[in-house]
């Protein structure tokens, strides 16, 4: 992984550049930033006007910026980061997530305009279904492509 001692909450302190803190990912065009150590009150710090200078600097040098933030089940960092952002996409765990914690999240962000654009569904299982068939059966992945493909492998 990563290392994270150096990151997006220094740049916020003042304590890096950003060149120092952005990385490259070795794909050409991507970018990285890591979060740095984390505050010791994280919704101070992303309400701080120094955040704020931060993100609108970024907004600048880049096209686009994905934030990852914590899981917005509570009065979290994400409703803060909601405010500041052109878009937010909500990731669910298939079979995992609970509908009330889905339903609190979605009210959360409401309450704040929330910019929502879309949801990820992780973890679902893939199914395939024959053409005659009246029973679904799990399938890899690998089973979506031609023939020719696996076999130039």
């Amino acid at each position: 992984g990563l290392k994270n001692n150096i990151g997006y909450s220094n740049l916020v302190k003042g304590l890096c550049t950003y060149e120092e803190a952005i990385r490259e990912s070795g794909i050409p065009g991507l970018s990285l930033l890591t979060t740095g150590p984390l505050p010791p009150n994280p919704a101070e710090f992303l309400s701080s006007k120094a955040n704020i200078e931060v993100l609108e600097k970024l907004k600048g040098m880049f096209d686009y910026i994905i934030y990852d933030t914590s899981p917005c089940t509570f009065i979290s960092d994400s409703q803060i980061v909601a405010t500041y952002v052109d878009g937010m996409i909500m990731t669910v765990t298939c079979k995992q997530t609970k509908r009330n914690s889905l339903k609190f999240a979605l009210y959360a962000m409401k309450t704040v305009n929330a910019p929502l654009m879309g949801y990820v569904l992780n973890k679902l299982p893939m199914t395939k279904r024959g053409y005659y068939s009246k029973y679904y059966y799990y399938s890899s992945y690998s089973s979506y492509t031609d023939e020719d493909s696996r076999k130039k492998k």
